[in-house]
């Protein structure tokens, strides 16, 4: 199989033309979301449209200045919010990185960051970056391999390795950046280049979500396989409906109404809302106020107990039907009110 080669940029790079950059052959690219909890690279929107737009996969790296883990976990958190607009453009890992600068920058606040802080930082940023659907990754370079990688701890991540050499000492790694002095033609300045190790990384076999439910500023979403999200569509998760705008969220505390004229509720929790009372609410629309029951098999064991012995005293004949289809067509204020006079 062909060598397949990368770029990693960043502001530092300046504006680039992703055209010649994909004529170039580059293969894919993994774009600096920016540094710390408040700073977006200047050209990440620019980098990340251009590159999108060329077909060229990409990734991103976001450069921690976190003190503890849990100021990994807020830059994850603040990664995840820049990549809502691209998380069904996103091919390959977000990846931490931990550098010297990264040492330095602490110890000026006091701070002393060892192997413990790197591994501990790293998982706090990766598992966030899991638990919203992506595929996390690491980057280090020999040096810190040898102090800091605790292999144990990390290992399950995706590994970038830095090492500019013409051959990588260390193994395992699905990404090798291996010079920063690469040229492209038509562009200005070098770049640092990587080769791919794991080309399932282009493919999304590696899985770019994490199947089952996840939740970001807009709201929540469902994964439905490693590689795709529900969308515009209806979807029955667990026995229960939900409903997915076309950007992929859950409606919630909503009507949904279908082409032929049918309407539906999605409550809370975003499930279809079933034999339910409708009425108006505080706002003067029309939303769901209580449950209603048609038949007796309908019934909730809390109910159903007291139900069964006023059908056994003869006290609620129901309307039509025996046994398990006998029919009440009952709200359940009604029903309530009726054990109670009855107790």
């Amino acid at each position: 199989m062909a060598k397949i080669i990368g770029i990693d940029v960043s502001e530092h790079n300046g504006a680039l033309d992703w055209a010649k950059i994909k004529a170039a052959g580059i293969g894919f690219a993994i774009i600096r979301t920016g540094y710390g909890v408040s700073h977006t690279d200047n050209y990440f929107k620019r980098n990340m449209e251009g590159a999108i737009a060329q077909g060229i996969p990409v990734g991103v790296y976001h450069f921690s200045y976190a003190l503890n883990a849990t100021g990994a976990a807020n830059e994850a958190a603040f990664v995840l919010k820049l990549l809502e607009p691209y998380k069904d453009k996103i091919t390959l890992p977000v990846f931490y990185d931990f550098e010297y600068d990264t040492v330095d920058y602490a110890k000026k606040q006091g701070v002393t960051l060892g192997k413990e802080a790197f591994n501990a930082h790293t998982v706090a940023f990766c598992e966030a970056v899991k638990a919203a659907g992506y595929k996390p990754g690491t980057y280090y370079n020999l040096d810190y391999l040898r102090r800091y990688v605790d292999i144990n701890r990390v290992g399950k991540y995706v590994q970038w390795y830095a090492q500019y050499a013409s051959n990588a000492s260390a193994s395992g790694w699905a990404i090798w950046q291996y010079s920063s002095s690469y040229t492209i033609p038509g562009c200005s300045g070098r770049f640092d280049v990587n080769v791919l190790g794991d080309a399932s990384l282009l493919t999304g076999t590696t899985g770019k979500y994490t199947i089952g439910w996840h939740k970001d500023s807009k709201g929540w979403w469902y994964a439905n396989s490693t590689t795709a999200y529900y969308k515009e569509q209806w979807a029955k998760i667990k026995d229960r409906w939900y409903y997915f705008d076309k950007e992929g969220y859950m409606l919630e505390n909503a009507w949904k109404v279908e082409a032929g004229g049918d309407t539906y509720y999605l409550g809370a929790d975003g499930d279809m809302q079933t034999n339910m009372v409708v009425g108006l609410g505080s706002d003067g629309r029309l939303q769901p106020i209580g449950r209603y029951y048609h038949l007796i098999s309908e019934l909730p064991d809390y109910y159903r107990t007291e139900v069964d012995k006023l059908v056994e005293s003869g006290k609620l004949k129901g309307k039509a039907g025996e046994g398990e289809n006998l029919v009440l067509d009952l709200s359940e204020s009604a029903l309530r009110a009726l054990i109670i006079a009855n107790r």
